[in-house]
């Protein structure tokens, strides 16, 4: 799987709440069968998103 489609992924997942990732998704599969095709059936690694502190 691509760079890209893991970077969209992750938005995706972690913005769950914002449609524009999810309708720029949309946009992208109704544009595109190559992207349908790997959305559809794509796997990869699992994407920890987090957050960090820095303590000094």
């Amino acid at each position: 799987m691509s760079t890209s489609l893991v970077d969209l992924r992750a938005t995706v997942a972690r913005y769950p709440h914002d449609p524009r990732p999810r309708r720029l998704v949309g946009d992208l599969r109704s544009a595109s069968p190559d992207l349908e095709k790997l959305w559809n059936t794509a796997t990869g690694p699992a994407i920890v998103l987090g957050t960090q502190t820095l303590v000094e």
